[in-house]
């Protein structure tokens, strides 16, 4: 299901004008970084409801000044919760999809409230219309292994990642399509895809100006149809820290 993006745009400028809008759309099927399944999620007005059809559904309010709302699964029936009510924040892409950003602010998961302990992302990217972001060396969190990596984009295009001591890659990035091959058996990686992956390079933020901070992500996958059939279906996102 495409949604469109123009409308996202529209209504998310609405909601600077008006404080009235974190965006719109309907049953919108997402990628679950974490469970590795997917889920659907609707936003109409401040209610953002989220499940999976015939398993469990979930409805919460969200905050217009942060785009962001608390989600309390125990309310729900689903699966495998976690152990308290997480913050899910609404992000767009600049390759137009919608990500849900989740953190703890109790801190019992984690200590630093802004941590990504997950992502559920839109499945249909547009091509990429921004400049290839540049970047120094930094932490990522890896969603589908649960660790850190380290990533480096420099200004020449090659983007280099790996754990110090473990594992190392370089492989170049294309400057129109901000996309590299990844290819993990050309390194010692424990735990390697069978097959090389694309990573696109693309930035996320906040819809309001109350959060300014953009985001720096990875998303991998497979264009090979061996782990998934759709090209472009996100298989693991990597988001710096």
């Amino acid at each position: 299901m495409r949604f469109s993006t123009l409308a996202i745009l529209a209504s998310a400028t609405s909601a600077s004008a008006l404080s009235k809008s974190c965006g719109t759309f309907d049953n919108m099927l997402v990628a679950d970084m974490g469970d590795g399944d997917q889920k659907y999620v609707t936003l109409e007005g401040d209610q953002l409801t989220l499940g999976q059809p015939e398993i469990w559904n979930l409805t919460t309010t969200v905050d217009f000044a942060t785009c962001s709302a608390t989600v309390d699964f125990s309310k729900s029936d689903k699966p495998e919760q976690p152990p308290c009510p997480l913050e899910a924040q609404i992000l767009q892409t600049g390759v137009g999809t919608i990500i849900l950003e989740y953190t703890d602010k109790t801190g019992t998961i984690s200590d630093d409230p802004d941590y990504p302990l997950n992502l559920w992302t839109s499945t249909e990217p547009l091509p990429n219309v921004e400049s290839c972001l540049i970047f120094d060396s930094m932490k990522f969190q890896d969603m589908h292994d649960g660790d850190v990596k380290n990533v480096e984009l420099n200004a020449g295009g090659q983007l280099t990642m790996g754990q110090e001591g473990i594992w190392s890659l370089t492989t170049q990035v294309d400057p129109i399509t901000c996309q590299a091959t990844v290819d993990f058996s050309q390194s010692t990686k424990p735990d390697q895809p069978p097959v090389p992956l694309i990573a696109t390079v693309i930035k996320a933020s906040g819809e309001t100006s109350a959060d300014p901070n953009q985001r720096t992500m990875l998303v991998f996958t497979d264009p090979s149809g061996e782990l998934n059939t759709d090209s472009s279906y996100p298989l693991n996102i990597w988001e710096a820290l």
